[in-house]
């Protein structure tokens, strides 16, 4: 999603605190992401949408020590699954494929 020129950021850090969009127009605290957010955001990874992520790493300052905790581990396991999802959208075309063969579907 491209909000002009820019990529939508679906984690962003900014004066020392940790926000979260689904849009890329309204940022909310990480502490109130919820997981019908985390599945947006996923959903928006896996769709190849035009996005980014404020990397996270032990030098970038954030006052509050949650935000900091959840901002870490969600920024790690949003990049996990940034750098498989090609291999999870393979494995489920492949299950398909069988499911399809198997049942003799014609979708």
């Amino acid at each position: 999603m491209k909000k002009g020129d820019k990529f939508m950021k679906v984690l962003k850090i900014e004066n020392k605190k940790c926000f979260f969009s689904t849009d890329g127009s309204k940022y909310i605290s990480i502490t109130d992401i919820g997981k019908e957010d985390i599945y947006m955001i996923l959903d928006i990874i896996y769709s190849d949408k035009d996005y980014e992520m404020d990397e996270y790493n032990e030098n970038v300052e954030i006052v509050n020590d949650v935000e900091k905790i959840i901002y870490k581990d969600i920024y790690s396991q949003f990049s996990s699954f940034e750098t498989k999802k090609d291999i999870f959208a393979s494995e489920i075309n492949d299950e398909f494929k069988a499911i399809k063969e198997k049942y003799e579907l014609d979708i």
